[in-house]
């Protein structure tokens, strides 16, 4: 039979600390990314690269092709039209080359051993779940609460 000081003698070790779980070596508990993983997640960020520049392409194409059409009529509609097309096509290319950008800035991280850990704190790493469905993410779920 046990009583209630027995129990509370099992959490002291010579103090009236609790007993905690010793640390992991690795940062939030994340075992880091293995070879295999690390050479998933950069072929996933070649396809990503590759269809943002072909995307950008295409749509610079499209863009030269727009604005070799005639203006039409002088009444201004067409022409905010057209000034207005040319505004989206522009901000879906910088959305694209900022996208790119990312890409390119994990590569980095793949090359400096840094792939998965927070750019805010080192100590922390990113999900394994937010890596597969961002592998450009830079920030730690706690970090990116914060943005």
């Amino acid at each position: 039979m046990t009583t209630a000081n027995q129990n509370k003698s099992d959490l002291k070790f010579g103090t009236n600390e609790v007993p905690f779980p010793p640390r992991s070596p690795h940062p939030q508990g994340e075992i880091p990314l293995t070879h295999d993983e690390l050479n998933a997640f950069r072929q996933q960020l070649q396809q990503t690269r590759q269809w943002l520049l072909e995307s950008i392409s295409r749509i610079e194409s499209q863009a030269v092709k727009i604005m070799a059409l005639p203006q039409g009529s002088s009444h201004g509609d067409s022409n905010n039209d057209a000034w207005m097309q040319q505004i989206t096509t522009q901000r879906a290319i910088a959305h694209k080359r900022l996208l790119l950008n990312e890409v390119m800035q994990a590569f980095e991280r793949i090359n400096t051993n840094t792939f998965g850990q927070c750019v805010n704190d080192s100590s922390h790493r990113l999900s394994r779940t937010v890596l597969n469905d961002m592998p450009w993410a830079r920030y730690c779920a706690r970090c990116s609460a914060r943005c």
